[in-house]
């Protein structure tokens, strides 16, 4: 408690619409009770998840995203902890050992949103401290583009319905795109290699976070869908990183 005021010293209020430094939903009155407590672990784990897919916003420099991703990064990763903290109290309980697996999947599932989380701040992070021409740009919002589809694809196909989704182009395609195009600079044809190299790793934690919500029944926990209804915009919408 301590820790989370001292971090919260100098936040403004607009850094207060979604204070991802408290938890919302882990109700420690119900860490005796295994059943009671599992839907807990789920909503803050989902609400884990929507923190750490804003840095993607932060990436694409969506109006209605932080301004800070180091700020951002320092709330979710205690938020992370929280939750780690709560589901280690759980495993002190009498539990069967179905409950065993479905609590060791719930952490697992955790570390692979914390893995993501850490991706897509290095990601924010690295471009909003470049300034790229309009021709990197052009890349690397076709790749933001990509990850953007990704995360909706396996996280919100109930908001946003994937039949007709606006067409992304391979890595490998837009590796090209950036190395062979004359009018990106050098130095910014290595970075944005290694940030297609992180893009790339960031869609494979999303399948091993779908992979690990598939390999045990989790239909005795009932949490509510993630919300995350915004438009993508168009490749030549995004705007140099300040």
């Amino acid at each position: 408690t301590f820790e989370r005021v001292l971090l919260r010293v100098g936040h403004s209020i607009d850094d207060d619409i979604e204070d991802y430094l408290v938890p919302r939903f882990l109700d420690k009155t119900r860490v005796s009770d295994v059943d009671a407590a599992l839907p807990c672990v789920q909503q803050e784990a989902n609400r884990h998840l929507t923190g750490a897919l804003v840095f993607l916003d932060i990436a694409r420099d969506l109006p209605e995203a932080p301004s800070d991703p180091v700020a951002h990064h320092v709330a979710v990763d205690a938020l992370s902890r929280e939750i780690r903290a709560y589901q280690a109290q759980l495993l002190h309980n009498p539990l069967s050992r179905d409950q065993l697996d479905l609590i060791a999947s719930l952490i697992e599932e955790l570390d692979f949103t914390s893995a993501l989380s850490e991706s897509l701040y290095q990601i924010a992070r690295r471009i909003k401290r470049a300034t790229f021409t309009k021709a990197a740009r052009d890349v690397l919002a076709k790749g933001l583009d990509r990850l953007d589809q990704a995360v909706n694809r396996a996280f919100f196909t109930a908001q946003r319905p994937p039949e007709s989704p606006l067409p992304v182009e391979d890595v490998e395609s837009l590796r090209w795109q950036a190395l062979e195009n004359p009018d990106v600079q050098a130095g910014e044809k290595a970075a944005l290699i290694a940030l297609l190299g992180s893009i790339t790793r960031a869609e494979g934690l999303i399948d091993q976070i779908m992979a690990e919500r598939h390999s045990v029944d989790r239909s005795a926990i009932r949490a509510p869908d993630l919300h995350r209804n915004r438009d993508l915009p168009s490749a030549n919408s995004m705007q140099p990183a300040q």
